[in-house]
């Protein structure tokens, strides 16, 4: 391995921001560990990896939701490297619906992948990038993480524990070279959407016309005003480049627009412009 190549960890990479992040990052001289929960999800990696030839890119199987196949993917690495220079946790679904449709358990299982997951890499990359007195933690959250969104809570609270994890570290890990970085998009055009899960039961009829309507108008939201995963990656690949980066970077024209009407309004006059451009979305204005 080159003196200049850096090794990095990126979950979630069968599609969207997880495998663009692996391809951009192996583009630039990274040694890259792309994890999969499966292994038979990785055919699209695959495909970029045979077309682009990137052999500094290997494809790994990594459930962040089980202690056991985190560290020995961590351990394995750290054995084939000496290190481990970067970290981005990317992995993750999102579960939609009214708070009085979803279960506790739907909670817990949104927290198990968009927070525990996570804290599951942290911890198991942490003793190895102290030795080395240097890392770059990158979590990928986004702008539920800093706004709360109806109909979308769990994702929303998952997001919100993410970057209060981020913050905390920042003031624990300074001092360290060890830099964590939360990246916030809005809309991405990924098979996130897709992906959503759904209340398994409704407590009314409207409650589920409702939810039916959502998952509609969010597909066309998706179209309409989303940003590529390859613009998300490019952005993580540009923080990695900074020496003293920020504590969180915004990304995409929504995203900034709709912090910084936050900063100008009290939470009160914010919620009310939300709420009637959510209801404008819903109706599909």
């Amino acid at each position: 391995m080159s003196d200049l190549q850096k090794v990095a960890i990126v979950t979630g990479c069968s599609s969207g921001i997880g495998l663009q992040t692996s391809i951009k990052l192996a583009e630039n001289n990274y040694v890259v560990y792309a994890g999969l929960r499966s292994l038979s999800s990785s055919h699209n990696l695959d495909h970029l990896i045979q077309d682009k030839n990137l052999t500094n890119i290997h494809v790994i199987e990594l459930d962040i939701s089980k202690d056991d196949s985190v560290n020995n993917a961590v351990s394995n690495i750290i054995q084939e490297n000496g290190q481990i220079d970067v970290l981005v946790n990317n992995a993750g679904y999102g579960v939609m619906g009214h708070i009085e449709d979803l279960s506790v358990q739907e909670f817990t299982e949104q927290f198990q992948t968009g927070f525990f997951g996570p804290l599951r890499m942290i911890k198991a990359v942490l003793p190895q990038m102290k030795k080395q007195n240097s890392g770059r933690i990158v979590n990928v959250s986004a702008i539920v993480g800093r706004i709360g969104v109806q109909f979308a809570s769990p994702l929303s609270c998952s997001k919100f524990a993410l970057e209060g994890l981020s913050e905390s570290m920042r003031y624990e890990l300074r001092g360290t070279g060890i830099i964590t970085t939360v990246i916030e998009p809005a809309i991405v055009k990924t098979r996130f959407n897709q992906n959503m899960k759904y209340p398994e039961k409704f407590t009314s009829e409207e409650n589920k016309q409702l939810t039916k309507k959502m998952k509609t108008q969010a597909e066309k939201m998706v179209d309409r005003a989303g940003i590529s995963a390859s613009e998300v990656a490019q952005k993580i690949l540009d923080v990695l480049g900074e020496d003293n980066p920020k504590v969180r970077y915004a990304v995409g024209d929504m995203a900034h627009a709709l912090l910084d009407d936050k900063k100008l309004k009290t939470d009160e006059e914010f919620e009310d412009s939300f709420i009637k451009t959510f209801e404008q979305a819903m109706n599909g204005e």
